[in-house]
């Protein structure tokens, strides 16, 4: 991310897991969406695209690749999750979690610095506090509960919220790293927020409209 793709964009790009993870989960699952999940899905989609339209971020291709694949693999694991249906998924993502430091850190060692301890003695306190969020919180809580909702609900119902992550993102880089928010990324939270209130609220709004539409003839 340093050099390769901004913190908006790749917060923004990695939800390209939506589409894969619905596209997965009626392939491999033979999960089907209704018709209002799959409206709210494109709606907000497509507030998704207009970020792309946005000049205060870049991303080079090689970092879009990684970020892609990234997306590809949290889909898979989307899928993975929703198939675990008796286990505590608080202790399977603390498990997985103790899979992933060793090879990260050979990675690390070779690619970014071959001095972690000093690495590790003049790494700041505001990125200790970062690290605690991602962990326990973000990683640990946030993905379980991620997973629970998986297990209850179809994908394309649960996913689209995913999609709030880029607003969440475009703000906090904004506040934090003093990157500018443009007019299409306003847009694109809104049209996000909206194709999100459809796909949840759609069916219901559908359903009482035609409620009143009936009783309103029988009155008459």
């Amino acid at each position: 991310m340093e050099k390769d793709a901004s913190a908006g964009i790749a917060s923004l790009l990695l939800q390209a897991q939506v589409v894969f993870t619905i596209v997965l989960s009626a392939l491999v699952l033979k999960e089907q969406a209704s018709r209002f999940q799959i409206a709210g899905a494109v709606i907000a989609c497509s507030g998704f695209g207009l970020f792309f339209l946005s000049e205060t971020g870049s991303v080079t291709l090689y970092g879009m690749a990684l970020i892609l694949c990234a997306a590809l693999s949290w889909a898979v694991s989307n899928l993975i999750m929703k198939q675990l249906k008796q286990v505590n998924l608080l202790h399977f993502m603390v498990w997985v979690s103790a899979v992933a430091p060793l090879p990260l850190f050979v990675l690390s060692y070779y690619l970014e610095s071959n001095t972690p301890v000093i690495l590790i003695q003049n790494t700041s306190a505001q990125s200790w506090l970062a690290l605690l969020y991602v962990g326990p919180v973000s990683t640990l809580l946030a993905f379980a509960l991620w997973g629970w909702l998986l297990g209850k609900h179809r994908a394309a119902a649960v996913t689209p919220f995913a999609l709030l992550i880029p607003l969440v993102g475009m703000i906090g880089a904004s506040v934090i790293l003093d990157e500018q928010i443009s007019l299409f990324e306003v847009v694109g939270g809104a049209v996000i927020l909206s194709g999100l209130t459809f796909s949840v609220l759609g069916e219901r709004l559908y359903r009482a409209v035609l409620g009143r539409a009936g009783l309103k003839q029988k009155v008459s």
